[in-house]
C-alpha cells in the first residue's frame, strides 16, 4: 500500500486494532466492528455487515474477517479514505470508503474497491504469490545523508518534522515559508546568540511570530536530525535575558530530534511550495 499510495500521489499509513487511526474522528479499524460506533454497511447505509479483526483471515462466517486497515487523508483538501483488507467466506476482498458525512443508519458505507491494482494485489498476495512486482520494490527514494537538499525534498522534511511534533499542524498553520542553507552560521543573526549550526544543515521556517522553524540535518536511510528552532527570539538587552536566550538555544541544539522521511501527498506538498513562494514575492516586493 506504501509504494501503491506513492503511485497515487498519496500517502497511507497503517493501523490495527493495539494501533488505531483515526478519520474524521473515527477509529480505524476499531469503530467499524459490528459493535463499534460506526458499524460497517456494505453499498448502501443499511446494509451493514458483521466485522471484526483477524490475525490470519479466518474467523465466523459470513463476516469480513479485516487483516488490515489503511488510511490516507489530505491535509490540504477534503479528499481521504480508509481501506480494509478481509476475508469473507475465505474469499480475499479490498473494501474502501471515502464518506465524509453520516448517514441516518449510523454506518460507514465501504465498497469493494474498483481499483483494479489493488484488488489484484490483494488477491495475489492472498493466494501466496506475493506483492506484484511493479508494487515490489520500493518507489519512495532513500535518501542518504549526501543527498543533495532540493526544496521538494526540504519540505518534505519540515512537514514530517511538524506533523511529528503536532499531529494536528496543518497548511492553515503557516503564513509563508524560506528555505535556506544555514551550515555554520548562528543560529540567530544576534551577537548574543554563540550556537553554531553544524556544516550540511538546512532549514525551512515561517514568517508567522511564535512558532517554531525547523532546521535538519541529513543523516541516511530516510532519516533527519531536527532542530525545531524559535521563530522569535528577542533580547531586553541585559545580562539575564541574554543568558535565557542561550541557554534556551543551546538546550535545543543539544537535542536534536530524528525523524522518518514519510512522503508527502502531492496536494500538501503543493501548498508547502505555494508558500514557499509566497515568501519569495513578498521579499521581491520588499526590493522594489
Amino acid at each position: 500500500m506504501a509504494n501503491w499510495g506513492v503511485s497515487m500521489g498519496q500517502n497511507y499509513t497503517e493501523h490495527t486494532p493495539e494501533n488505531p487511526g483515526k478519520f474524521l474522528g473515527v477509529m480505524v479499524p476499531t469503530d467499524f466492528y459490528t459493535n463499534g460506533k460506526i458499524p460497517l454497511a456494505l453499498n448502501t447505509p443499511s446494509n451493514r455487515k458483521p466485522t471484526a479483526w483477524s490475525n490470519d483471515g479466518t474467523g465466523p462466517s459470513d463476516t469480513y474477517n479485516v487483516v488490515a486497515s489503511y488510511i490516507y487523508e489530505s491535509d490540504a483538501t477534503v479528499q481521504g479514505y480508509v481501506y480494509l483488507f478481509a476475508f469473507y467466506n475465505g474469499q480475499p476482498v479490498a473494501l474502501v470508503t471515502g464518506q465524509r458525512d453520516a448517514n441516518n443508519d449510523g454506518t460507514m458505507v465501504f465498497k469493494p474497491t474498483a481499483n483494479p491494482d489493488v484488488a489484484a494485489a490483494f488477491k495475489q498476495i492472498a493466494s501466496g504469490k506475493g506483492i506484484p512486482a511493479k508494487f515490489a520494490n520500493a518507489s519512495q527514494q532513500k535518501i542518504e545523508a549526501n543527498t543533495s537538499v532540493t526544496e521538494d525534498l526540504a519540505l518534505k522534511v519540515y512537514w514530517n518534522a511538524k506533523k511529528a511534533e503536532d499531529a494536528s499542524f496543518d497548511p492553515t498553520n503557516i503564513d509563508s515559508l524560506y528555505f535556506k542553507n544555514v551550515s555554520n552560521k548562528h543560529v540567530y543573526d544576534m551577537d548574543d546568540v554563540s550556537a553554531v549550526f553544524p556544516n550540511n544543515t538546512y532549514m525551512v521556517g515561517q514568517s508567522k511570530a511564535g512558532l517554531y522553524d525547523v532546521a535538519f540535518q541529513l543523516i541516511g536511510n530516510n532519516k533527519a536530525k531536527v532542530y525545531y528552532i524559535l521563530g522569535s527570539m528577542v533580547t531586553q538587552g541585559n545580562d539575564e535575558s541574554k543568558k535565557m536566550i542561550n541557554d534556551t538555544i543551546n538546550e535545543e541544539m543539544s537535542n536534536p530530534k530524528e525523524i522518518e522521511i514519510s512522503n508527502v501527498d502531492s496536494g500538501t506538498l503543493e501548498v508547502l511550495k505555494d508558500k514557499l513562494h509566497a515568501y519569495d514575492e513578498y521579499k521581491l516586493k520588499l526590493q522594489e
